[in-house]
């Protein structure tokens, strides 16, 4: 006997005509109707096994727990520097010129080539 008929059978889905083959493959030999009853222990079995626990996790959290510790951190240190970024930035040093390698001479020179009047 076709033991996904069985099953079927057990379950209460089957057709009148699956109903009356299933009786008499049983009802034909002491063989057969011992092996409907070890396919029903079985298939009894399987109902009260709980095998929650042997389900694989979802992959998805293989990802989503490194990102959330990702961002997480990222947000501790934005928070942490936080303050650092609304200090006002000191000013920056003036430049040092030295002032006294110019002369009134160098200045004309540079006011005559660029056609700048000199008042």
């Amino acid at each position: 006997m076709d033991k996904e008929l069985l099953h079927k059978y057990f379950k209460g889905k089957t057709t009148e005509k699956e109903e009356r083959q299933i009786m008499e493959w049983i009802d034909s030999a002491e063989e057969n109707r011992e092996s409907y009853l070890r396919e029903r222990l079985l298939f009894d079995a399987c109902l009260f096994t709980d095998l929650s626990h042997l389900r694989r996790k979802p992959r998805a959290s293989l990802y989503l727990y490194p990102a959330f510790a990702i961002v997480a951190m990222l947000s501790i240190v934005f928070v942490m520097d936080l303050p650092h970024m609304h200090k006002p930035k000191p000013a920056p040093a003036p430049i040092a010129c030295d002032t006294t390698a110019l002369s009134a001479d160098s200045l004309n020179t540079r006011e005559k080539d660029l056609d700048i009047p000199f008042h």
